[in-house]
């Protein structure tokens, strides 16, 4: 149900451009690295799959993995998770030392992953996809 689309149309003709796809749950615009202003590339999550298809087969975006990699994750007692491992998992290492690692490489100040279940904070956007917020 979720593609990301780069470019999104300007806020004033976004509704339009996704309506002719279908019916839009969520938009998330990712923020401009240098402005902190909502950026023209972002995620959008449809109500039913077959309009998120639509898209996809416009050429217009691309399947987005964060909401397949949340819903997936193993529970206590699922034998059959989508992913042999956990994504977040290997994402963040033991005691975080795989995102610490990739945040000392980039020369980030702050790297986080967010997501529905993966912590929230009160000063960066949160959404229910899994992403990065780099500082």
């Amino acid at each position: 149900r979720e593609v990301w689309v780069d470019p999104l149309p300007d806020v004033e003709g976004q509704q339009e451009w996704l309506d002719s796809f279908g019916e839009v749950e969520e938009v998330f615009r990712l923020p401009d690295p240098e402005t902190g202003e909502a950026s023209d590339r972002g995620y959008v999550r449809f109500h039913e799959h077959t309009s998120a298809e639509r898209v996809v087969e416009a050429n217009a975006g691309a399947w987005s993995e964060s909401e397949r990699i949340l819903t997936s994750q193993c529970k206590k007692g699922e034998k059959y998770p989508t992913y042999p491992t956990s994504v977040v998992a290997a994402i963040l290492g033991r005691g975080g030392e795989n995102i610490n690692a990739t945040k000392s490489e980039i020369g980030a100040h702050m790297l986080a992953l967010r997501g529905e279940g993966l912590g929230t904070t009160t000063t960066h956007q949160t959404s229910e996809r899994m992403h990065f917020v780099c500082i």
